[in-house]
């Protein structure tokens, strides 16, 4: 700003008295602008007579103004530093878990939770490479030799190790820890946190015995057991054996009382037995049953009440003592439940005769091999076409070295069924000898481990969705860092093409499109910072803030951040909108989080349909919200849907159905629509595809 003579500007003539009284007859005014473009103060010039500035003082000015600008900002800079280090500090030593931060010195910081596990003060005696030092002798090498190689490798660490605590008990310990670079892409270290997992651990694994030993004992007992409720009898669970004992299904029996599956020779006799538990308990009192077929079926019978649920139960342990002419059939029977107790365990049997070649398979082995014992009478080396080819060499050369050493073997391998379905197996084997010490065959079991090698790679696979998450939130924050270090080049050009824009003024020889151009650098440097900014904001952590907000421009601001992926896909966006939709009260920052999360869900659905089909539909109308006014916003895709039973599975904690989904999109956007007071929820098309739906409240009218 140029005011040559105050006494001539009639602008100025409201403060002639105040420039009178300063003795002042001239004013050149600069303003100072950060490099983000945001307005730091101004500075001003007087003279005590008219005066017009020289294109030289005119320059000066200008590079006192940047000086000063930059000495403002780097100020601010600063103390946004100091502050936020104060709240990183208090947010570590306030978190449950222990936080850690390593250089390439060693320990650079650790938090209050730290020092209170193992029971230290001084942050000397963890600082460098101290923190070693609590490590359980027998894990501490191994430990710290995958540190420093993933340190070397400048890779994301993860480890267990046992740590003492400030008692001097031993705890399991998880520590996770991410790389640290500087936006030049050096290598600072680590940031991590360590979790005890020792409850955890001991948790599962009396979890895991408890559950085993329950299966064998319920399943495998050769006494039958069943658990009914005690006012009417209604069976909830039977083992094998009660089922062989009265000759059902389980389906035929479970739910239904023992009077409708019709298991009593005298329908009284239940009411006796049950008056005589209440009155001495039963103890090997003889009763009947009849078994499906009809036939009569003498037993003793013991019984205990118990409490399940808080419902009156009884449990009932029966021993069949039908006469010795029924003995073939209870041989046959036992026989039965030990094949059925090997198909629960899934582990099977075999024989080899070392000189006949005679092969024995128990049914079990038949059902993992995926084979019919009626049409298939495996023997060696055929049994070998039934082993996955990439394994069948290996087992062929254990098998024979260990029949020609006359040893023990045990081997996992994968067996393929005809239909390609493959079964992970464990086979142990032992050798027999005769008397003279001549090998005669051998025994083995072969134990089918699919289950436990798929749990084994869901666990890995639920650890590595751990590990991504701790990327996505370090990518997070080091998006708001490029999206900082972007805006201050974009600050540079839009002063130095002001300052050329002056620079033409002043110059009225130069061309109009010369002016043109310019203004364009400023404009365009000007809306790129505003983008840089709204990602910075989407990818800071910041207190919900509400606004008055109208959904068409939430819409238009999404829209605008999806334009390349939208047009990469070829992908047609539809909006139909009505045009008397209310506004909402909401966070806009949030709002766009969901709505874009909603859009790109869309465009992931329909990336593999007809390009005629790659139309994306944004609706929005009026509705109701528990019986109150609200704005339905509709997202509209042609491409797979999901099944309909999926519905509400879709906004769980890590399901997803892309398979390098993370499943927290859609848990996160129904948070903050709930959050809001809205609901979000998923509808299957009529046609192809499926609609995501979210209600938000309308905003009172007379809300200011």
């Amino acid at each position: 700003i140029i005011i040559e003579d105050v006494l001539l500007d009639p602008a100025f003539a409201p403060h002639r008295a105040s420039a009178a009284s300063a003795g002042f007859r001239a004013v050149q005014s600069t303003p100072l602008f950060s490099r983000s473009g945001e307005p730091l103060g101004m500075i001003s010039t007087h003279f005590r007579q008219p005066h017009r500035p020289s294109e030289r003082e005119l320059r000066i000015t200008d590079l006192y103004a940047r000086q000063a600008a930059e000495v403002i900002e780097r100020k601010r800079i600063e103390e946004a530093l100091r502050e936020s280090e104060e709240r990183f500090s208090t947010v570590a030593n306030s978190a449950p878990v222990m936080i850690w931060i390593t250089s390439r010195r060693g320990n650079e910081f650790v938090n209050r939770a730290f020092f209170e596990f193992v029971g230290v003060e001084d942050a000397v005696d963890v600082q460098g490479d101290k923190w070693a030092q609590f490590i359980h002798p027998d894990d501490r090498d191994a430990y710290v030799a995958a540190y420093f190689d993933c340190f070397a490798r400048q890779a994301p660490f993860e480890g267990s190790m046992r740590v003492r605590r400030h008692d001097g008990a031993w705890r399991w310990m998880k520590t996770i820890g991410q790389p640290r670079f500087t936006a030049a892409g050096e290598f600072l270290g680590y940031i991590g946190s360590t979790l005890d997992i020792t409850d955890i651990i001991e948790a599962q694994t009396q979890l895991r015995q408890s559950q085993e030993r329950f299966a064998i004992i319920f399943q495998a007992s050769p006494v039958a057991i069943a658990i009914s409720t005690l006012p009417d009898g209604r069976f909830l669970d039977v083992n094998e054996s009660y089922l062989q004992l009265i000759g059902h299904r389980r389906e035929e029996v479970i739910g239904r009382t023992s009077t409708e599956v019709g298991i009593w020779a005298n329908v009284d006799d239940r009411q006796r037995l049950v008056q005589m538990l209440g009155q001495q308990g039963l103890h090997n009192i003889e009763g009947r049953f009849r078994t499906q077929s009809g036939e009569i079926r003498h037993s003793l019978i013991s019984a205990e009440t118990i409490e399940l649920g808080g419902e009156p139960c009884v449990l009932s342990l029966v021993q069949d003592i039908t006469d010795r002419k029924r003995a073939e059939e209870e041989l046959r029977r036992s026989e039965a439940t030990l094949a059925e107790g090997q198909r629960l365990s899934h582990t099977a049997s075999w024989r080899w005769n070392v000189s006949t070649g005679e092969v024995y398979w128990s049914a079990e082995l038949y059902r993992i091999y995926g084979l019919d014992p009626e049409k298939t009478k495996p023997g060696y080396p055929d049994v070998l076409n039934y082993i996955h080819p990439e394994d069948r060499a290996r087992v062929e050369k254990t098998f024979e070295d260990a029949v020609r050493e006359e040893r023990e073997y045990e081997l996992a391998y994968r067996v393929v069924w005809s239909d390609g379905t493959i079964r992970h197996v464990n086979n142990l084997a032992h050798p027999v000898f005769s008397k003279a010490g001549t090998l005669v065959e051998y025994v083995g079991t072969t134990i089918d481990t699919t289950q436990r090698v798929h749990a084994e790679e869901a666990l890995q696979k639920l650890q590595t969705e751990l590990a991504h998450v701790t990327r996505v939130t370090t990518m997070g924050e080091l998006a708001a860092s490029i999206a900082h270090e972007i805006n201050q080049p974009l600050g540079a050009i839009v002063n130095n093409s002001n300052v050329l824009l002056r620079l033409v003024d002043a110059d009225t020889g130069l061309p109009d499109e010369l002016r043109e151009i310019l203004s364009d650098i400023v404009q365009d440097a000007n809306r790129i910072s505003a983008i840089v900014a709204h990602i910075r904001r989407m990818t800071t952590r910041t207190l919900p803030e509400k606004t008055s907000l109208q959904l068409g421009d939430v819409i238009a601001g999404v829209l605008a951040l999806a334009h390349r992926e939208l047009a990469g896909r070829g992908i047609q966006v539809v909006t139909d909108l009505s045009e008397d939709l209310p506004r909402v009260s909401g966070d806009r920052v949030q709002l766009q989080q969901v709505l874009l999360n909603l859009v790109m869900n869309s465009i992931e659905a329909m990336s593999d349909v007809d390009d005629t089909r790659r139309v994306l539909t944004i609706g929005g109308q009026r509705d109701e919200l528990d019986g109150q006014p609200a704005v339905r916003l509709t997202v509209r895709d042609l491409g797979s849907g999901f099944r309909p039973e999926d519905s509400e599975r879709l906004f769980e904690a890590f399901y997803s159905t892309k398979p390098h989904g993370m499943g927290m999109g859609l848990r996160i956007s129904r948070s903050i629509v709930e959050a809001h007071g809205g609901r979000l929820w998923a509808e299957l098309n009529a046609g192809p595809g499926m609609t995501f739906s979210c209600a938000l409240p309308a905003q009172n009218p007379d809300a200011s």
